[in-house]
């Protein structure tokens, strides 16, 4: 089961220069891109590489792919990029982390081919870094949508919500360390394993209850110790505090905003950039000017792999020149 968007005349078809495939852990996006990552065509499914079975990648790709290439013009068939948990060890194929610092050119360096039903499939490669006291950090997809941000020279904080949150320091378009905040399953795993999810209704809906989650993120700040706050979840909702459809948000605002007041005391930037949903993007914002940073520069996630995806194409090409 599947979504598209189609394009708006046959003659786009023409247009598209790149297959660009986002696989991750929960989700499947598939995008027929022109020049300058402009986005033709999109297709999705909710088949993540959790759902795959006997490596049987290729079967769950067909329905959103197979026609783009059936109309393909005579010659060369379009190249396809993937990027995200796919090129994982659980993945189509595994490709090595790149330390960081890295630039673009490391990662076009490092595409892996891999034969599929429609020529050479190319495998963008994860970036790892390495702290002090030798723990690593990992990311595999999100290094695409960062370098779809038109990266300057200047030193830049970049966020990345999601299930595993990124915060990433990048200074003359290379991006130079990371930090990992597990924000996103842990709301997850909280909401839906613990006692402190008993008593919220089964819909979240933490975007309709703004206030409730920047009395989360306030909380976050003025109790630093996560394990205690956390516990006030329960004890709002047994003594209502709250409206029941706001514990989720007073939840989510607790945990981003532990997240973001670690993150604005290690990383001090007058911007930070922001590459979400349009729904977490704005949580994200609120909670970084709650938290005390200046400005919020919001990027669409999907805009940002789809220009990543190009400008590692157009980069390979170029290394690929005589």
């Amino acid at each position: 089961m599947f979504t598209m968007t189609c394009p708006t005349m046959q003659t786009e078809r023409d247009l598209a220069q790149l297959v660009g495939i986002d696989w991750g852990t929960t989700h499947l996006r598939a995008y027929r891109i022109a020049a300058g990552g402009q986005v033709l065509e999109r297709r999705e499914s909710s088949a993540g590489i959790l759902t795959i079975r006997n490596q049987d990648f290729v079967s769950a790709l067909q329905p959103l792919i197979a026609d783009w290439y059936a109309h393909t013009r005579p010659g060369p068939t379009l190249p396809m990029l993937l990027c995200g948990m796919v090129g994982s060890r659980q993945g189509w194929c595994e490709v090595p982390y790149r330390s960081c610092p890295s630039r673009i050119s490391d990662l076009a360096s490092a595409l892996t081919a891999v034969d599929s039903p429609w020529g050479k499939a190319l495998f963008v490669a994860g970036l790892s870094t390495e702290d002090k006291h030798r723990r690593y950090d990992v990311m595999r997809g999100e290094e695409t949508q960062i370098f779809g941000c038109e990266l300057s020279g200047q030193r830049a904080i970049i966020v990345t919500p999601g299930t595993h949150s990124k915060w990433c320091i990048s200074k003359d378009s290379t991006i130079e360390h990371f930090r990992t905040y597990l924000t996103g399953e842990m709301f997850a795993l909280l909401r839906s394993h613990s006692s402190i999810g008993w008593l919220m209704p089964d819909e979240d809906r933490t975007i309709q209850n703004e206030a409730s989650f920047l009395d989360g993120v306030r909380e976050s700040r003025r109790e630093p110790n996560l394990l205690h706050s956390l516990f006030s979840v329960r004890s709002g909702a047994l003594f209502d505090q709250r409206a029941a459809e706001a514990h989720s948000a007073y939840l989510s605002g607790l945990l981003i905003g532990s997240e973001v007041h670690d993150a604005l005391r290690r990383y001090r930037a007058s911007m930070v950039s922001v590459v979400a949903t349009a729904s977490l993007g704005r949580l994200y914002e609120a909670a970084i000017l709650a938290a005390g940073g200046t400005a919020v520069r919001r990027i669409d996630a999907e805009l940002a792999v789809c220009r990543g995806l190009w400008n590692l194409w157009e980069t390979h090409l170029k290394q690929a020149k005589p």
